[in-house]
């Protein structure tokens, strides 16, 4: 077996800075992340196509508010600057600080969902529109093809909705003719009413 003697290096810096988050991780669990931020994360080396990067890069944290506050990981997408598949990525705005420098562009990639522990962030960047996170939302869902289960509730709402939209008119229909029978029944009713006082009548006189 070949090994890649040119990447010994960079995965020796990368496990000096594995042990050192190893070893902030207990301090870390506390750490008070919000979903829809974005903070910079040491994604690292990691295997074959995986996430690897030396640097840290930008992550938005797509985990329930509840469970960042009482679990030590937190469930994140990279930011990238790649769109060569653009199912699984959602633009983001390009956003500067003060001083007009810029702090955040490119593309978030759900195909790379990540559980990591909260010792892997570090400092926080900025916080993403409500519109972009339910972009990203949408596009988790498309990925891990949790659409089709909407989908399907869908097309079951739409066809429920068309039955009672159908069965309204059809009772509307039949109150309808009800009300006509009762006005013929009351008319008949009337004339009824008539004879028979006019018969009376008659037998009084």
């Amino acid at each position: 077996m070949k090994i890649d003697l040119s990447k010994t290096q960079k995965y020796l810096n990368w496990l000096s800075t594995k042990l050192f988050l190893d070893n902030i991780a207990e301090k870390s669990k506390t750490r008070i992340i919000n979903r829809g931020m974005v903070y910079w994360c040491h994604f690292g080396y990691n295997i074959g196509s995986e996430l690897s990067k030396s640097n840290p890069r930008p992550c938005v944290i797509i985990q329930k508010e509840e469970y960042n506050k009482k679990s030590p990981n937190v469930i994140v997408v990279p930011v990238t600057h790649s769109f060569a598949n653009l199912s699984c990525i959602v633009p983001l705005e390009t956003r500067k600080n003060e001083s007009g420098d810029l702090i955040l562009d490119g593309y978030v990639n759900v195909s790379n969902i990540m559980c990591i522990s909260k010792a892997r962030l570090t400092d926080p960047i900025c916080e993403l529109s409500s519109d972009e996170v339910k972009k990203i939302e949408f596009a988790i869902m498309r990925q891990l093809d949790i659409m089709k289960y909407y989908k399907d509730l869908e097309d079951k709402f739409q066809k429920s909705k068309k039955y009672i939209v159908k069965a309204n008119d059809e009772l509307y229909k039949q109150k309808q003719i009800l009300n006509e029978v009762k006005g013929v029944l009351r008319l008949e009713d009337n004339e009824i009413k008539h004879n028979l006082k006019n018969i009376l009548d008659k037998l009084e006189k």
